[in-house]
């Protein structure tokens, strides 16, 4: 699946399908296949700039080297 985007695409189970990947105690294809996964981070930072930060510092290597332009 492509530039998926839930509100504009919906039902084709990309949401469920990444949580069963994340969930999953194997190593799963499709883990392979996202390119970036935004989920609700409600008790988290408040800003996408912010959330990326807290991911490059948690370690995450695809946030690490992001640009950060401040655009959304």
């Amino acid at each position: 699946m492509t530039d998926h985007h839930q509100a504009r695409d919906g039902g084709k189970n990309a949401r469920p399908r990444v949580a069963g990947a994340l969930n999953s105690q194997t190593p799963v294809q499709l883990l392979h296949e996202i390119g970036l996964f935004i989920w609700a981070w409600p008790d988290g930072p408040a800003s996408m700039e912010a959330r990326l930060q807290q991911l490059a510092d948690w370690g995450d290597r695809a946030v690490a080297g992001v640009e950060r332009t401040g655009q959304r």
